[in-house]
């Protein structure tokens, strides 16, 4: 076997990235794919203007964009890519952005960073990559980039606050009294490195104050163990979620994905520890990204519940979203069992006369209208349920007759849960996992992104656009799409 030449004689330093990269690289195929979009236009406000010279709007996106594929996810780590790696070096022609300039892009271009995920999704729709006719939604827990141990209550931060002020203001009274006795210092501008940091450290506490305060007064659950008792000063946005066994500081984002190929095709951030009221929004978002609505949602038993189903109903897809037995029945034994004889699904219900007919003939009638945990609810009554010979079967009440509390439309959550529980209902469900699971394996095992590293709700929205970016961009890559042939 022949020895390569290698001498660093007699030669310049480096060749050309260009000229180096693989052409099936999936650096190639983001360049391609943001020169597509004719994002250059930005750069208008940058011409004939005074100061140092901006970097290209187009380098910075094409460089988050495979710094996520990537699973870099550190502005700093990125600066130093763009020196050292190859496949960066050719995004940016060589050129060497700090991570100031990095990150601050990632802030500054939000809108941007959603236009471009639309776009993929869009473009996705035009090649046939993604056809809309089943759509799984599930979220991923994200820890943020908070410690647990810095939460304070309400009257931690009051009497944080109340300290920070009177030092203040025994501050500025001996300032005064100073300038009284010695009279004002004409050369000061500006205040000790001590009171400045001081001041600095007050904004983030009164904000994680105003924003622990307000979310208390906004909270209309009836369950008191929702409320929001604590928050995190240097991140109040971030709720407590549930990963791996513990309790952290985070965020749960909402991904919606297509089966044709995986690409996802709508994100929704959230702080909120459960998905409980997020499946219309995902649903509208669905519409809104992708211009067109799903045809059949899946979703797991976190985003049920009777008023979601009915909302739902009323729009142009039709969702597979299990109650919670129904759930465990599908995970214990891959089926829903059939009902218990005398489980209020299994009387017969009259639309028409809006009554219940139990298996014994016996007739439930409306008994009275109620809210329930924030939700229209309606009981029915049987008028008699003296000597029916199953009556211990069928109910355990004092009195003895027998009582269904459903919602107050409820022939449309029963229409539900009836396409659930057939065949092709559960055929269909038993594929959700397959369709979402593996987004966010390859998010957070393959490319290790299990932390953010922007703070606030605005910045875990801008981490799961630029993941979900990378990850349509990297189907692109797969199904080898040629935009400079489109």
């Amino acid at each position: 076997m022949a020895l390569r030449p290698y001498s660093r004689e007699g030669q310049l330093w480096g060749l050309s990235p260009d000229a180096v990269l693989p052409p099936d690289h999936l650096a190639r195929l983001v360049d391609e794919f943001i020169e597509s979009l004719d994002v250059a236009r930005l750069n208008r406000r940058f011409q004939h203007t005074p100061g140092e010279a901006a970097y290209d709007v187009r380098l910075l996106a094409k460089v988050w964009i495979f710094a996520y594929a990537r699973g870099i996810t550190s502005g700093r780590e990125l600066a130093r890519q763009c020196v050292e790696n190859l496949a960066f070096r050719f995004l940016t022609d060589g050129q060497c952005p700090n991570h100031r300039t990095l990150s601050g892009f990632r802030r500054k271009y939000r809108p941007l960073l959603r236009w471009v995920f639309a776009k993929t999704v869009l473009l996705g729709r035009q090649l046939g990559l993604v056809r809309l006719g089943l759509v799984a939604i599930d979220s991923v827990k994200l820890q943020a980039d908070a410690r647990a141990s810095r939460k304070r209550t309400a009257a931690q931060l009051k009497e944080t606050l109340d300290k920070l002020d009177l030092y203040l203001e025994q501050v500025a009274a001996q300032d005064q009294r100073d300038d009284q006795a010695h009279g004002p210092e004409a050369d000061r501008e500006t205040l000790p490195k001590k009171l400045q940091s001081l001041r600095r450290r007050r904004h983030p506490l009164a904000r994680a104050l105003d924003k622990l305060q307000t979310d208390q007064q906004e909270q209309r659950e009836p369950d008191k163990a929702h409320v929001r008792h604590d928050v995190i000063p240097t991140d109040p946005d971030a709720g407590w979620v549930k990963k791996n066994g513990r309790i952290i500081p985070g965020y749960n984002p909402h991904v919606a994905v297509d089966d044709t190929c995986g690409m996802v095709v709508a994100v929704r951030p959230s702080a909120c520890a459960n998905e409980r009221g997020h499946l219309n929004p995902m649903l509208q978002q669905i519409q809104k990204t992708a211009g067109v609505p799903a045809h059949t949602a899946l979703a797991d038993n976190g985003y049920y519940s009777d008023h979601a189903l009915v909302e739902a109903e009323a729009g142009p897809t039709r969702c597979l979203v299990p109650d919670g037995v129904s759930a465990q029945q599908l995970s214990r034994h891959g089926h829903i069992q059939p009902l218990a004889p005398y489980h209020c699904d299994s009387f017969a219900y009259d639309a028409a006369t809006d009554s219940f007919r139990c298996p014994q003939n016996r007739l439930l009638t409306v008994h009275r209208q109620r809210q329930r945990h924030g939700q229209p609810t309606t009981i029915y009554r049987s008028a008699d349920c003296r000597g029916c010979p199953v009556r211990a079967q069928c109910t355990s009440a004092e009195v003895g007759v027998r009582t269904i509390e459903v919602h107050r439309d409820y022939a449309v959550v029963r229409r539900a849960k009836e396409r659930l529980r057939s065949a092709e209902g559960q055929a269909l469900y038993k594929k959700r996992k397959t369709i979402v699971e593996p987004v966010f394996g390859q998010w957070q095992h393959n490319r290790g992104v299990r932390r953010l590293r922007l703070r606030g709700l605005s910045g875990c929205g801008i981490e799961v656009h630029l993941l979900a970016i990378a990850h349509n961009a990297k189907k692109f890559w797969k199904q080898r799409v040629k935009f400079g042939e489109n």
